[in-house]
């Protein structure tokens, strides 16, 4: 936007640059117009979450709580005729209504207005970029989609029949046709659709710098930040606040940032019903098998010829922006903290010289014997994670020996309530510098901006704040109540109960492959 604004002539233009994605399929997908949210296609989400091949996945993160009214949306958008949104439209005998289905077709004909002149709008830059069509970084040799089976293919009619009706490219490929423009496929497709006007980039990162090249040479200014929050001001403008330095200040602003938009919007009372859907990416490094992108429709990827490789894009995965990536599956980390009653009964014996009878050890064989199966038959076996999770899992049972201890011996033996509150800043003096050392300020600053904001999103904030805050406190004092009336072995005999059902819904909704040993 920067660097058209630019060419328009005007003065200056300031572009903050927040962290980007990496890994798209590099496609300049013109014939993109139909909606995701089509009709029906509410009825295939449950399917899609069952299957491990689907394109579509949820990371189970407390972000999903946040994203629900975002989901509700989607989901109304996907209904046929269980529900009529009300759109008003002027018409010669008053208002009328669309429906989903209506909508979404009014929808995909505005994508079309705006697609098909998309093409021409990137060749002014690219003209001034000195980037042209067929040399190095962009291609002209279509795109195509393949389907499987007849049925398959049978249900893109209704995004062939939008696409056309916007005037976008379209034709029907069999197999003999596809086989001659992409000779290397496997024959494991029924049919195919041939997008002509499609383009592809072979290498977007290298393309991005060329265009913030020219933005300088044309007299912009670049300045590399994380953009976290943005001010009106009384004399008009925008103040854009920063991560890390001082402020900028501009006459306009515009917002594209991707799915950090929506941190931006809402910082300014525009709630905008934005949301993240997160890709991964595989490259095959040497020289790619195909000349242009093929998409294979049924599963939702993408293969494109790159620069140094093929790569392949496409998923999608609904958790947030900042979720954490992970070394172990959930299910085999609850496998591992099973073995917290032993090391909680192998620590009471060293700290506090309690003995537990012989039968409580015995019982405590098969779990510890049960781990080392379930490690040596992990399929998704990783020594870092396994590392953390153990030692996590021993902090744990050293944990509910020590709290035992100040709350069962001697004469300043405490209650539940007290060892709570004498607990609180300890603990907050722990996490707060590990916060800042793997999460950084950001974190920090969204809460202090939170708390001197003034806009409609603070009474949320502090609602989700002290519902959690709530949670936390209850957890730990009923922990301790069970703790000082039996004992620290059997708090943690009873939280297995909790990683069974843990393990299983990890299983049920990350799909992480198990083996009959594990």
């Amino acid at each position: 936007m920067g660097r058209f604004t630019l060419h328009r002539d005007h003065e200056f233009t300031i572009m903050v640059i927040r962290s980007a994605s990496f890994g798209n399929a590099g496609t300049l997908a013109i014939y993109g117009n139909p909606p995701i949210p089509a009709p029906g296609l509410i009825w295939q989400v449950p399917g899609m979450l069952a299957n491990k091949d689907s394109p579509l996945s949820l990371k189970m993160t407390p972000h999903l709580l946040r994203m629900t009214p975002w989901l509700l949306q989607l989901l109304r958008a996907c209904m046929t005729s269980l529900l009529t949104l009300f759109v008003n439209t002027e018409t010669t005998s008053g208002t009328r209504f669309l429906g989903p289905a209506e909508k979404n077709e009014a929808s995909a004909a505005a994508l079309g207005v705006l697609l098909n002149s998309a093409i021409d709008a990137y060749g002014i830059i690219w003209e001034k970029a000195g980037i042209r069509v067929g040399d190095d970084l962009l291609r002209h040799e279509g795109s195509l989609y393949l389907y499987s089976s007849p049925k398959t293919f049978a249900g893109s009619e209704r995004e062939v029949r939008l696409r056309r009706e916007s005037g976008i490219r379209v034709e029907e490929l069999n197999k003999e046709q596809i086989k001659e423009l992409e000779p290397n496929l496997a024959p494991v497709y029924h049919k195919g659709l041939f997008f002509p006007d499609a383009m592809n980039v072979t290498d977007p990162g290298r393309l991005t710098q060329r265009l913030d090249a020219l933005f300088q040479e044309l007299g912009g200014r670049v300045h590399y930040g994380h953009a976290a929050k943005l001010e009106p001001l009384q004399q008009g403008g925008v103040k854009v606040h920063l991560s890390e330095g001082s402020p900028i200040e501009g006459k306009r602003v515009v917002v594209a940032c991707g799915a950090h938009s929506k941190t931006l919007s809402d910082s300014l009372g525009e709630h905008i019903p934005l949301d993240t859907e997160r890709g991964y990416h595989i490259r095959f490094p040497g020289e790619p098998p195909i000349r242009r992108p093929v998409g294979w429709a049924d599963i939702g990827f993408y293969m494109t010829p790159m620069d140094g490789g093929l790569r392949t894009a496409g998923t999608v995965e609904l958790g947030g922006l900042d979720a954490p990536s992970r070394y172990i599956p959930v299910s085999f980390d609850q496998a591992i903290g099973a073995t917290t009653p032993a090391f909680t009964a192998l620590l009471a014996v060293i700290i506090v010289q309690r003995a537990e009878t012989v039968c409580t050890y015995l019982t405590l064989i098969p779990v510890v014997a049960g781990m080392v199966i379930a490690a040596r038959g992990e399929p998704s076996f990783h020594m870092i994670g396994f590392l953390l999770s153990l030692t996590s899992t021993v902090a744990r049972g050293l944990k509910a020996v020590l709290q035992q201890v100040l709350m069962s011996e001697g004469d300043t033996r405490l209650d539940s309530l007290n060892t709570l509150r004498l607990m609180s800043p300890f603990a907050c003096l722990v996490l707060l510098p590990c916060s800042l050392v793997f999460e950084g300020y950001e974190p920090l600053m969204k809460l202090t901006g939170m708390l001197v904001d003034t806009d409609r999103t603070r009474s949320s904030f502090y609602l989700g704040l002290m519902a959690n805050t709530g949670c936390a406190v209850l957890v730990n004092l009923f922990s301790f109540l069970v703790t000082k009336h039996t004992s620290a072995l059997t708090v943690q005999v009873l939280g297995n109960l909790k990683g069974v059902v843990l393990a299983m819904i990890s299983i049920m909704i990350f799909k992480n492959p198990i083996t009959i040993q594990g």
